[in-house]
Formats: structure tokens, C-alpha cells, sequence
């Protein structure tokens, strides 16, 4: 049996992790057919500057935050970090 739980995370290492993560999938998605400049490149740049310049944005807060409160701090990085391995592990 499953059940939901929820998780407190800090807002912008949870950003950065997410955006990690999106990141790695775009850009495995760009290269599934192997690397072609001419149509991989613009793929990355686009999931370059829509997926981690958002998440960049507040990494100056990231000591902060982790001074604040350790436990979701890492919890922040550890959610997206999960879902990303069970995806890449599922198309394995």
C-alpha cells in the first residue's frame, strides 16, 4: 500500500533541481537521434535559456536557505534528482 506525503522544501534549490531535471531530459530528447547541429543546437539553447536560467535566478539564496533549514534544503534537490533517474531508468 501507497500513500502521499508531503515533503517541505526550500523554494530555490527546488527550482534549481527541477530545472536540472528538465534540463537533462530536453536535452536527451535533443540528442535520442544522435548529434545534428543543425536542428540539436537550437534545441539545446532553447531548453538552455527556457529550463536553467529561470532556475539560476535565486541561486545567490541557496546558502541562506540551507542555513535555514538543512533538512529541505537537501529534500529540494533530492525530489527532482528521484524523478529524474526513475525517467531516465524508465526509457533505459
Amino acid at each position: 500500500m501507497l500513500i502521499d506525503v508531503n515533503e517541505k522544501v526550500t523554494k530555490e534549490a527546488y527550482e534549481l533541481g527541477m530545472g536540472l531535471n528538465k534540463f537533462v531530459l530536453d536535452m536527451r530528447a535533443a540528442l535520442a537521434d544522435g548529434w545534428q547541429p543543425g536542428s540539436d543546437l537550437p534545441a539545446v539553447l532553447t531548453a538552455t535559456i527556457n529550463d536553467l536560467v529561470p532556475a539560476v535566478q535565486g541561486v545567490d539564496q541557496l546558502a541562506a536557505e540551507e542555513k535555514e533549514n538543512t533538512e529541505a534544503f537537501f529534500t529540494a534537490f533530492m525530489l527532482p534528482v528521484k524523478s529524474l533517474v526513475f525517467k531516465l531508468l524508465a526509457k533505459a
